[in-house]
């Protein structure tokens, strides 16, 4: 009995180039999306009569831009838990290095108190 609900259940590879290296859905359509941005901006560019030239330098940043934004987007948004556990880790880590050494406070070490005088 069908009730109306969707299952999604589907294999995230299109299919296997090799052994080791799949085609997968959302790789095909990030890089489908970013040439059809290229595209739109090519013919933007030659319509307002702007140089090629400038669409490649700003594509290159744009390009960066996306990928380093997708990556942050995931650890943020998708693995935040992940970098809680990091911090607890590292506040654990400079406690032990207190006790170590012996200070009570070892940041306080990291500010200066008085300026250096230059």
């Amino acid at each position: 009995m069908d009730d109306g609900i969707i299952i999604w259940n589907i294999e995230p590879e299109i299919f296997w180039i090799s052994n080791t290296f799949p085609l997968k859905y959302y790789g095909l359509l990030f890089a489908l999306g970013i040439l059809l941005a290229f595209q739109i901006e090519k013919r933007i560019f030659s319509k307002e009569n702007i140089p090629v030239e400038n669409l490649e330098k700003l594509f290159i940043y744009i390009l960066i831009g996306i990928l380093v934004g997708a990556r942050l987007g995931h650890c943020f948004f998708m693995s935040l838990h992940i970098i809680f556990i990091i911090q607890l880790k590292f506040s654990y880590l400079l406690k032990k290095l207190e006790r170590l050494i012996g200070l009570l406070d070892f940041r306080a070490w990291l500010v200066m108190e008085e300026p250096l005088g230059f």
